[in-house]
């Protein structure tokens, strides 16, 4: 019978089969005497101890003949860890180091839900005054404005100029709408050209500085007799005395450059070198130096060429008086200021009554030289003798950089002054 389909390894014993017998084992060494070793071991050929003791029936080493038995070889290698494992494990302890640390800094820094963290904190910062380049005498104070918002309440403003502290000033109120606004003070020993910002500090310690800012100082020069050149910024007509009620006798286009020969005592208005001596109004003119240079000019009108002078026709109405008198109760405006709050989508022009008689009543004022037009609107102003009131204008698109303001107080002279 044929053991071809047999399921049985072929050396698996069959029952009832004729085997030869089995062939002899090699020779082993001869063994050590017991005396000399631990009962029941044996040192093998491989230098291992091994139990070979019969008497518990079974050996150490289960080295069959048929090849199904268990060798030495697979229990006495150890197994080795490769050189990656260990770079493994190295690198996630670093990871879990940075985690841990992460997770520590960021609940030890926030302290609670009140703390801020300064470079989260969003700023707008500007100086609204002085104008760049503006000529500034020695050791007299200048007023250094500056307007800033934030995120979060503001503490402090501090002057820098030349990076050298100049001027501080504590904020002692929060604004409920984080908009500030501070008068700080410059002042300069020797002439020159000067930097200067202005750092706000917020209630987490966060700074801010604006944009740094260049002034001239110039040396005292009191009333010595000079001209200086100015620049027109927006078209304005030319006067025979320094007020809007004398005659009008031409105008000044924007851009043109005049020789300013002359000032009223409060710098509103400026005569200027031309036809023998026209004034304009100061706010149409960007001087090219301080107007401390220039002398203050009496307000009679400087007389005019007999060849330009014009004959006043009979039948003509009379011409304002050189040197008017307003009447016993009129009051007499006059812009003082124009400076952009609320990051520059608003213009606040001061209006002050310079007059001993007050006012209470609508009042035209138009601005121009800040956006696309001129913008004009009426105002209820409750203007007492020598007292001041503000209009505010909105400004569509804002304002981001310094301009200069053309500001004209009733236009339409429908107020006796």
């Amino acid at each position: 019978m044929s053991d071809r389909y047999s399921p049985y390894p072929p050396d698996e014993p069959v029952i009832g089969a004729t085997y030869p017998p089995a062939p002899p084992l090699p020779p082993q060494p001869a063994e050590p005497a017991l005396s000399s070793f631990a009962p029941g071991y044996v040192e093998d050929t491989d230098g291992q101890w091994d139990d070979e003791d019969p008497s518990d029936g079974y050996a150490d080493d289960y080295d069959d003949q048929d090849g199904y038995g268990y060798g030495e070889p697979y229990y006495r290698d150890t197994p080795v860890r490769q050189p990656m494992f260990y770079v493994f494990i190295g690198l996630a302890a670093l990871v879990g180091g940075i985690v841990i640390f992460l997770l520590f800094s960021l609940v030890n820094g926030r302290g609670g839900e009140t703390a801020s963290t300064p470079g989260a904190v969003k700023f707008n910062v500007a100086i609204q005054s002085p104008v760049k380049d503006k000529r500034i005498e020695i050791g007299k104070p200048e007023d250094v404005i500056v307007e800033a918002s934030s995120t979060e309440p503001i503490v402090r403003f501090d002057l820098f100029i030349e990076d050298k502290l100049s001027d501080t000033v504590e904020v002692k109120a929060t604004s409920p709408d984080n908009k500030y606004r501070a008068n700080l003070k410059a002042s300069f020993e020797r002439k020159g050209e000067y930097n200067l910002y202005v750092k706000v500090t917020s209630s987490s310690g966060a700074t801010k500085q604006s944009d740094k800012l260049r002034v001239i100082a110039i040396e005292p020069v009191g009333d010595r007799p000079a001209t200086i050149n100015g620049k027109v910024v927006a078209t304005v007509n030319l006067r025979t005395g320094p007020g809007e009620n004398f005659e009008q006798v031409g105008t000044l286009t924007e851009g043109k450059i005049v020789k300013i020969i002359g000032r009223t005592t409060n710098n509103e208005w400026l005569l200027v070198d031309i036809d023998g001596g026209r004034w304009v109004k100061a706010s149409a003119i960007d001087p090219q130096d301080s107007l401390a240079l220039v002398p203050i000019r009496q307000v009679t009108p400087t007389p005019q060429p007999a060849t330009n002078t014009p004959q006043p026709s009979p039948s003509a109405s009379p011409s304002p008086s050189p040197s008017p008198s307003p009447s016993a109760n009129a009051p007499d405006f006059a812009p003082t200021n124009a400076v952009a709050i609320d990051g520059g989508t608003k213009l606040r022009v001061t209006i002050k009554n310079q007059s001993a008689n007050s006012y209470n009543g609508a009042v035209v004022v138009s601005v121009s030289g800040v956006g696309p037009g001129t913008l004009t609107q009426a105002f209820n102003m409750a203007l007492p003798a020598g007292g001041s009131a503000v209009a505010d204008f909105e400004l569509n698109p804002p304002v981001t950089t310094a301009k200069t303001a053309v500001v004209i107080v009733d236009p339409g002279t429908a107020i006796k002054e």
